[in-house]
């Protein structure tokens, strides 16, 4: 014989804020790194949010599932879902969701390279954060918005951020947040020449991922020392933080991060003239931007690869990869005019799909040929550069 629930029990599970306590558990797998597991749960809790037409809960579960998407590196559809909860939310005037799902497309934008759509975002979420006087969401947000005048290299810009950033911090607690202000603040002291300084940030943010026990952070800490010690030339040392940062973040299956370390490592290599070194790590540091459509990374990634290609002596593959550099920063630096997310007054919200993001682009399908048509000439010429030095090697 079955058994059922009593009623009051089943409905019990069904209010908003059993549902708003599933949505906590769905952050608590996110923070393990139990992707599929949250992902499980959040839609769970979204399907029947829908069912009990709970407005707020579908768009805070909605987050949820976008921020999942994310960190699964979705993010088509972590921007469609981003779109769509930002448009609701909106509607419904909750600013603090609002807040979120803005800052969120900021923040996927910048990984993207889409700086300038990235940083009128975040320049908009701050001012909401600012006007409902939460610091903590002030904070992060003035870190996102110095990550992206870091990815520009506008090194002064990123110091002021992350500097306000740590004053919209104080005294409040949140040791996570405070160590990635720190470290990213050492990262950019680094390339101003200001290494004594940066060296105590990284010290600092150090001593509290370890207290955490956060292993993403601390890789990009180990990263940062890397940069350190690059500077203070110490190549030996420079290149063993790399690996360690490398190992960590490859574990976590971080392959942006890893895209960026391989960079480093690579340069490194460089300039110890181990040419061969360097471009076996910018090769799988190219793919794995080129499928993340990284344009900021493909941007430095393209650079080096010229320069390791000037000192091989093979002046055709120099040439392309630096015109290549130059386009990808053509795209990570263009003017774009932020086109309004939210619906034209009088029409209900419509909901947008990942390829009229950044609309009014007429020549979206033909710049999407072109970045296909370029990463199979890319293909090609690297299959071809193998095949040749395997040859070479063979006389």
């Amino acid at each position: 014989m079955l058994f059922a629930l009593p009623l009051e029990a089943e409905e019990s599970t069904r209010t908003p804020e059993a549902l708003r306590t599933e949505l906590k558990e769905v952050e608590a797998f996110r923070s393990k790194d139990q992707y599929e597991e949250g992902m499980r749960l959040a839609e769970k809790v979204l399907a029947i949010a829908r069912d009990e037409q709970y407005d707020e809960v579908v768009i805070e579960a909605l987050y949820q599932i976008a921020i999942l998407q994310y960190f699964q590196e979705d993010y088509d559809s972590a921007r469609a879902n981003l779109e769509v909860g930002y448009n609701e939310a909106k509607r419904l005037k909750l600013t603090s969701l609002s807040a979120d799902f803005l800052g969120a497309l900021g923040v996927l934008e910048w990984k993207l390279g889409n700086l300038a759509r990235a940083q009128a975002d975040l320049v908009d979420t701050l001012a909401l954060f600012e006007e409902l006087k939460e610091p903590v969401c002030m904070a992060s947000t003035a870190n996102n918005l110095g990550n992206i005048s870091a990815s520009l290299k506008n090194y002064p810009e990123a110091i002021d951020w992350y500097v306000r950033g740590l004053s919209f911090l104080a005294d409040t607690e949140n040791d996570r947040l405070r160590a990635s202000l720190l470290s990213n603040l050492a990262e950019v002291l680094i390339p101003s020449g200001r290494l004594q300084e940066a060296e105590q940030y990284l010290d600092q943010s150090m001593a509290l991922e370890e207290k955490l026990g956060d292993p993403r952070n601390m890789a990009y800490t180990y990263y940062n020392f890397g940069e350190l010690r690059s500077r203070q030339n110490k190549p030996e040392e420079a290149l063993e933080l790399y690996r360690k940062a490398l190992r960590m973040q490859e574990e976590l299956d971080d392959d942006w991060a890893a895209s960026g370390t391989r960079l480093r490592l690579a340069e490194e290599y460089l300039n110890l003239d181990r040419t061969e070194d360097a471009l076996s790590e910018l090769e799988i540091a190219f793919e794995a931007a080129k499928k993340m459509n990284a344009l900021s990374q493909l941007r430095d990634i393209a650079a080096l690869m010229a320069r390791a290609y000037g000192k091989t002596g093979e002046s055709g593959l120099e040439t392309y990869y630096k015109d290549l550099a130059g386009w990808f920063a053509s795209r990570t630096r263009e003017n774009q005019i932020k086109e309004p997310i939210l619906p034209e007054p009088e029409r209900e919200p419509e909901v947008t799909t990942p390829t009229e993001l950044g609309a009014g682009n007429r020549h979206l399908p033909f710049r999407t040929a072109t970045i296909i048509i370029l990463c199979m000439m890319i293909g090609l010429l690297v299959m071809e550069n193998v095949r040749l030095r395997k040859q070479a090697g063979k006389m």
